[in-house]
């Protein structure tokens, strides 16, 4: 999904389900606020979750947490996971279930790409998702019937 259809799909879900957006977001980072995550976690973000973040700022979205660069916020990226963690588990985590469970962007030879997975805690294991992070976000955040995962 592009990011400007996914925009649309935003504002359809924002007038038909209004409680879903209920809860304040995170402030709308900065460029230099991005920069200052991606140097504390050793890596460069990737361009869709830059995306996102720009223009919804990250923290409550629909039924999903996702993780901010505001770092003032309980949801910043940078105090919820550690440059180690995400060389340890070639993972990025952005978005919080909220059970456990993770989902993000596979890292492979130190660098972010837009390829998402789900990280299981109960396995320890990243799991790779056929979706891009727009659908992702979609599917899992602002539809019901994709709130429970198996």
């Amino acid at each position: 999904m592009v990011f400007n259809e996914f925009c649309e799909t935003v504002e359809k879900a924002r007038r038909q389900r209004p409680v879903l957006f209920g809860l304040p977001s995170d402030s709308i980072p900065s460029d230099e606020a991005i920069a200052q995550t991606e140097a504390l976690l050793q890596i460069a973000l990737p361009e869709s979750y830059k995306a996102f973040l720009q223009t919804y700022g990250g923290g409550c979205f629909g039924f999903l947490l996702v993780y901010s660069c505001d770092p003032h916020s309980r949801h910043s990226l940078t105090k919820n996971v550690t440059a180690e963690w995400i060389q340890t588990h070639a993972f990025l985590p952005a978005v919080d279930f909220e059970t456990g469970d993770l989902g993000g962007f596979l890292v492979e030879h130190g660098s972010c790409t837009e390829m998402i997975g789900i990280y299981d805690h109960e396995a320890n294991a990243v799991l790779p998702q056929s979706s891009d992070f727009f659908t992702f976000l979609t599917e899992h955040g602002l539809h019901a019937e994709h709130t429970k995962r198996n």
